[in-house]
């Protein structure tokens, strides 16, 4: 999937729960002068992704940081990983929201509804 732009953007996914996921984001960025995209270099920025049940919630039901579920590949500096374990999953079934968040400046990079459901992701 693409981040597009330098605002949040709101993206939909379906997980099947108590599965293993990989969620890879490529960042680029818009340049009016020219008309094209071009990479975003994110490496010395940092992130968390997070899974609430509310949006409103303080709480969250699982947290992943860089290193610890999100990682950078080593060949590319425009690229986050997002691995979700099994155990990341095994919660309820229902609605959701998530959010990819920038911690270095505090402020969330995408976010949307999580739909965890025990069918399989189409």
């Amino acid at each position: 999937m693409e981040s597009l732009g330098t605002g949040t953007g709101n993206l939909n996914i379906t997980f099947q729960i108590n599965s293993a996921r990989v969620l890879n984001f490529v960042f680029r960025r818009y340049s009016a002068a020219s008309g094209l995209y071009f990479d975003e270099d994110i490496s010395g920025k940092t992130f968390a992704f997070f899974v609430k049940k509310n949006k409103g919630d303080r709480k969250k039901t699982f947290n992943l940081t860089l290193g610890n579920g999100i990682t950078i590949p080593i060949y590319s500096t425009n690229e986050l990983r997002v691995a979700l374990s099994a155990s990341n999953t095994n919660i309820e079934e229902g609605e959701y929201v998530w959010e990819l968040r920038r911690t270095d400046l505090d402020a969330p990079y995408l976010s949307g509804l999580a739909y965890f459901t025990y069918d399989s992701p189409q």
